[in-house]
């Protein structure tokens, strides 16, 4: 019974000093920004295809897997 006591008033300790010192305002995340983007257009529709219209261009390797997943579904 007094271990369950004695939590209890920690518990209520640390309740009170969360009150008493909030935690520091953290800075905003800096976001990725690239100069290029890209997109891939369907002739046969006239539209963009599959889900955003463009994306940014952050590498040749991320074009080429993203063009090839493109082509796979279309086949």
């Amino acid at each position: 019974m007094a271990m369950l006591r004695k939590m209890s008033n920690w518990r209520e300790a640390k309740k009170r000093k969360r009150l008493l010192n909030p935690p520091p305002e953290r800075e905003p995340k800096l976001v990725r920004w690239h100069r290029f983007e890209f997109g891939v257009r369907d002739k046969i529709q006239g539209r963009m295809s599959y889900g955003e219209a463009w994306v940014d261009l952050r590498s040749v390797r991320d074009a080429a897997k993203r063009l090839r997943l493109i082509l796979k579904h279309c086949k």
